[in-house]
């Protein structure tokens, strides 16, 4: 960990109290405060020119990549420099029918913490009073579907049983009509022909109305969310404008997941209100696709609701291998990795670029080797340098059982040529050296190795004081010991194998577990 990241682990407020961005180890504060001064920047040119309505800002970046980390700290700042702020986990409610619920209910439960319980006069006063407007107009908006198939819609009620006739006619016809519901079913059979007209008619009369009402509701509604937001500036010292921030889109049902936009975009778009929203955009985009059809302008359709999008700058290897771990919270201590003085994380990214693996295979092979340590057991540590290619093989779809010569971690390792370090120190009891070696050829040796019972490690005699051919001998050599010692102690087991052949099987259920 370099000086820069150890710094940010020691992250507190001026309070003292420990800060949301402890342990920001892809530099993710540095964006979120750049985007802060952005937005309220951008929201009073808006203003100035005269432009109205809702800014909306989306968050893209890839799974992994630390995008709730970062609207998590992002919403701190925001609360910091004094604004209204809301932050809302789309995924813990996308069970629901209708996200704009979701997202009223945070708002009022929010301004409801600054509603004064008997104010008598001035600003208090009049920013209850307002309050008790936005909830009274929130209730009453619903969204009416109208498609100009009323008709179309009711003949088929109709012609389905007699109580949908006597339900629609109950509902929607005037009271002369409803004397024909309560007769027999021979008697709204010989009527039907003759009321369906006005029943329809009726109905879709009563369709318009609502619908009309429901178009009030929103206009009185976006009147009333602006008044309160003047009213609570004026009320509270806070300054607009009023951050939502909306995290886990992506994860949440594709519907519910357009509901969402299409709600923001409709109902909230008021002045001084921003919403954030953290997407893998990519991923979202195929999910739109995924309903409404292979040739759907997903893309274009999503650049309808965002007014701008921030893309969250990739994490070099070293920095997602870090926070993964870090995240994780299991113990690296169950690891061993070459190195005079190791360091595991290190290992692990430079194994990655050696190996070539994508951002997604280091993801997931990182996440199966946590899991694998979750359930560790054995006496022995886990040793990275040949569990963590085998992963790789193993979502690469290559038969990782073979550990011999013409198998594929043998083929692989023996082709890395590039991956050299200076292993300068000293085994306890030999000389001091100083060596370039190919890491690829520790691979090679565990697996030379592990051919023979661990007894034959044991037996390997170097005179005290004397220097050690390769420090790759000397560390593989290392490990074994230590495990037959760990497994054995002074006991004679002659026949006894390594337990790192086991390591294909145990990949295997751990595999089970990963994170498409």
């Amino acid at each position: 960990m370099n000086e820069k990241q150890s710094a940010k682990l020691q992250n507190f407020d001026a309070s003292g109290q420990p800060s949301a961005w402890d342990g920001d180890l892809l530099g993710r504060q540095d964006d979120a405060e750049f985007l802060l001064r952005f937005i309220v920047s951008r929201v009073d040119e808006r203003k100035r020119a005269g432009r109205r309505g809702s800014y909306v800002l989306n968050v893209d970046a890839e799974w992994g990549h630390g995008k709730t980390f970062f609207m998590r700290g992002l919403f701190e700042d925001i609360q910091k420099a004094e604004h209204p702020a809301v932050f809302i986990d789309a995924w813990k409610n996308d069970f629901g029918d209708d996200p704009y619920t979701h997202v009223i209910s945070e708002i009022e439960s929010y301004f409801k913490g600054f509603v004064e319980d008997d104010p008598k006069t001035g600003p208090q006063a009049k920013f209850k009073n307002v309050y008790k407007a936005v909830k009274s107009n929130a209730g009453k908006i619903f969204w009416t579907a109208l498609k100009g198939g009323a008709k179309r819609a009711t003949r088929y009620v109709i012609g389905e049983s007699t109580d949908e006739i006597i339900e629609v006619v109950q509902t929607y016809t005037p009271e002369g009509g409803r004397e024909i519901a309560s007769g027999s079913f021979e008697e709204i059979e010989k009527s039907v022909t003759a009321v369906n007209d006005s029943i329809i008619d009726a109905f879709a009369d009563k369709r318009m109305q609502e619908f009309e009402e429901a178009k009030q509701s929103l206009a009185n509604f976006k009147t009333s969310l602006a008044e309160l937001l003047r009213a609570f500036e004026e009320h509270t010292g806070k300054k607009l404008p009023l951050f939502l921030l909306i995290d886990e889109l992506d994860r949440c049902r594709p519907t519910y997941a357009i509901t969402m936009l299409e709600r923001i975009k409709h109902l909230f778009d008021v002045d001084d209100v921003v919403f954030i929203l953290s997407t893998d955009t990519q991923q979202i985009s195929h999910a739109i696709r995924a309903i409404y059809g292979a040739g759907f302008e997903s893309k274009r359709y999503l650049q309808r609701f965002f007014s701008r999008t921030y893309q969250l700058p990739k994490p070099s290897v070293d920095e997602l291998v870090e926070t993964l771990v870090a995240d994780s919270g299991v113990d690296p201590d169950k690891w061993s990795s070459p190195g005079i003085t190791p360091d595991h994380v290190s290992f692990l990214a430079k194994a990655s670029y050696h190996f070539d693996m994508s951002l997604r295979d280091v993801k997931q092979s990182v996440d199966i080797l946590l899991s694998l340590t979750t359930t560790w057991r054995e006496k022995g540590k886990i040793e990275l340098s040949l569990m963590y290619p085998l992963i790789f093989g193993f979502l690469s779809g290559q038969d990782i059982d073979n550990l011999g010569e013409n198998g594929w971690l043998w083929r692989r390792a023996a082709q890395i040529d590039d991956w050299i370090e200076n292993d300068v120190g000293s085994f306890d009891g030999f000389k001091r050296f100083n060596q370039f070696n190919k890491r690829g050829d520790v691979v090679l040796e565990f697996l030379r190795k592990l051919r023979q019972p661990l007894y034959e490690t044991m037996r390997v005699q170097v005179s005290e004081g004397s220097a050690i051919p390769t420090y790759t001998v000397a560390y593989v050599d290392d490990q074994l010991k230590r495990e037959y010692h760990l497994r054995f102690s002074n006991v004679v087991r002659e026949t006894e194998r390594g337990d790192m052949l086991k390591y294909p099987a145990l990949i295997k259920h751990a595999g089970n577990l990963r994170i498409y």
